[in-house]
């Protein structure tokens, strides 16, 4: 676990069968609260790192598909599991389970926006305005052989509606795209997402 940018924390466990990681964040709030997005599983060392940073924990699913490890880390750290109240009959567990919807805000600044058209009905990221962040679950995918990419169109609910969700997030002031799938973009995040839209809006 390392720290990516100011309250950031991110952990990786690597995909052989995709080459590429799988990430989790841990989002550092002002009142000790840690929010831990999308979390894949931890060493013990980056476990007592990430219990290191609060004093009180939630984790956050950005879509029912990115459960990962959250239960197991959940009864570790004694924390809530929110997800999107649309993806709650897609989750394997429920226990433990909060549900959030659009424009609920975690902490003072992360803000949910949900996204429609994609793999789950409840797809999500999360905006933190002052910081200049866009963290994303599957709504696009950080991929080391050919960039920016969605999921494959067969997983989509609607393709056409997905590509103008993603437009939507222009109108949004970042620089910083973090991905739960795949690398992460510090800087020129904004672009980047802005040259995939070219190649894919018709």
């Amino acid at each position: 676990m390392h720290q990516i940018l100011e309250n950031v924390w991110m952990w990786s466990e690597y995909q052989e069968d995709r080459g590429f990681c799988f990430n989790g964040f841990a989002l550092v709030q002002s009142d000790n609260t840690v929010t831990v997005v999308d979390p894949v599983s931890m060493s013990p060392d980056a476990m007592a790192k990430l219990q290191g940073l609060g004093s009180r924990f939630e984790i956050v699913l950005l879509n029912a598909d990115h459960e990962r490890e959250s239960l197991a880390i959940s009864q570790a750290l004694k924390a809530p599991i929110w997800a999107p109240k649309s993806d709650v009959a897609l989750l394997r567990n429920t226990a433990r389970i909060q549900t959030y919807g659009n424009g609920h805000f975690f902490g003072d600044d992360w803000e949910i926006k949900h996204l429609l058209g994609m793999k789950t009905p409840g797809e999500s990221v999360l905006y933190h305005a002052r910081q200049g962040i866009l963290l994303v679950g599957d709504a696009i995918l950080a991929d080391p052989a050919v960039g920016l990419r969605l999921v494959p169109k067969q997983k989509l609910k609607d393709p056409a509606r997905a590509i103008k969700a993603l437009a939507g997030l222009m109108d949004l002031s970042f620089q910083s795209l973090l991905c739960a799938d795949g690398f992460q973009l510090l800087n020129g995040g904004k672009e980047a997402l802005s040259l995939f839209l070219a190649r894919n809006q018709g």
